[in-house]
C-alpha cells in the first residue's frame, strides 16, 4: 500500500453526478488507506483538466485521479504522460474510450478501489505533431471513431433509401491520401476514413495484434467501397468494410484537402495532415489486479 503517497483528485462537475459527494467518497477512502486528504481541483469552464495535473505533478503528487468525461481523461492524461505519476480513472462519462479498453469499473466506487488499490501498468501512448497525445485513437476523415458501415442508424431507420444514403455519403468521402511509416516512401490510397490506433482498439477480427507496450501504433485506412457497393449494401451483404493495418513507430499521413481530425473522440483543429509517433510506456495507470 502506497501510504504516504500525496494524492490530486481531479474532477469535471460537467460530466460527474453529485461531485460533491464524489468528493467525500474520495476523501473517505483515503482515509481507509492512510492516506493523506487529496489536493481537490474542480474544473472551470474553459479548463480541460493538463494544466490541473501538470500542477499537480509539480506539487510531488504520485497519483492523480479523474473523474469525468473520456475528453478530460485524455486531457489529464496529457498532464502526466512522461513522469512517474500514476493516473487513475473514475469513469463517469459515457464516452470514456480509455477506460473501457482497460476493462476498469463502471461504477464510481468500484473504479475508485481500482484507482487507489489497483496494479500499476505502463501504457505506450501516440504523440501528434503538435505534442496532442492520445491514448486509443486518432483520426480524421467522415466519422473518424466508426470505421464499420453499420446497416442501423442512430435513429433505427434501416430502409433501402437511408442505406442507400449512407453508401453514397461514404462515396462522396472518398480521399486519396499519401502515408509513409517509419520513414519509408510514401504510399498513395484511396480511402474514406484514416485511424492511428492504440491499445488493440481495431479488434483481433481485423487482423491486428498490438499491444498496449508493444512500442507501436496501428494504422487502420478504411477503403473506399467497390463499384457496385450499394446495390450489395441494398442486400444486406456490406455490414463493415475491410480495414488494412499497417503497423509503425512513426506515421505521417498527408491529404490532399483540409480534413476533419480528433483524438480519443475529441475534436482537433482541422488540417491536411496527421502526423503521429509513439511514446513508449509513456503513461502509468492503475488497473484491476490480476
Amino acid at each position: 500500500m502506497r501510504a504516504n503517497e500525496r494524492t490530486a483528485l481531479i474532477i469535471d462537475p460537467a460530466s460527474t453526478p453529485a461531485p460533491a459527494a464524489l468528493r467525500e467518497g474520495v476523501a473517505g477512502a483515503c482515509t481507509v488507506e492512510g492516506r493523506p486528504m487529496p489536493f481537490v481541483r474542480t474544473l472551470c469552464r474553459g479548463d480541460d483538466g493538463t494544466a490541473q495535473a501538470r500542477q499537480a505533478v509539480r506539487d510531488g503528487c504520485g497519483l492523480v485521479l479523474v473523474a469525468g468525461s473520456g475528453r478530460t481523461v485524455r486531457a489529464v492524461a496529457q498532464g502526466v504522460v512522461g513522469t512517474p505519476t500514476v493516473l487513475g480513472i473514475i469513469p463517469t462519462g459515457s464516452d470514456d474510450l480509455l477506460a473501457r479498453h482497460l476493462d476498469l469499473p463502471c461504477d464510481p466506487a468500484a473504479a475508485l478501489r481500482v484507482a487507489l488499490c489497483g496494479g500499476e501498468r505502463r501504457l505506450d501512448v501516440g504523440r501528434l505533431a503538435d505534442g496532442t497525445i492520445f491514448t486509443v485513437v486518432a483520426g480524421t476523415g467522415w466519422g473518424p471513431l466508426l470505421p464499420c458501415l453499420s446497416p442501423r442508424d442512430p435513429t433505427g431507420s434501416t430502409g433501402p433509401s437511408d442505406l442507400f444514403r449512407r453508401w453514397r455519403r461514404l462515396r462522396s468521402q472518398e480521399r486519396r491520401i499519401w502515408i509513409s511509416l517509419d520513414r519509408a516512401p510514401a504510399l498513395a490510397v484511396t480511402v474514406t476514413n484514416v485511424l492511428v490506433g492504440n491499445l488493440d482498439c481495431f479488434g483481433p477480427r481485423h487482423g491486428a495484434r498490438s499491444a498496449p507496450d508493444d512500442g507501436l501504433l496501428d494504422v487502420g485506412l478504411v477503403p473506399a467501397l467497390p463499384r457496385g457497393g450499394g446495390r450489395t449494401l441494398l442486400r444486406g451483404g456490406v455490414t463493415e468494410p475491410p480495414l488494412r493495418i499497417l503497423p509503425a513507430r512513426t506515421i505521417e499521413i498527408r491529404l490532399s484537402s483540409v480534413q476533419p481530425r480528433q483524438v480519443d473522440g475529441a475534436p482537433l483543429s482541422p488540417d491536411a495532415s496527421l502526423l503521429a509517433r509513439i511514446v513508449p510506456q509513456g503513461l502509468s495507470v492503475r488497473v484491476p489486479a490480476a
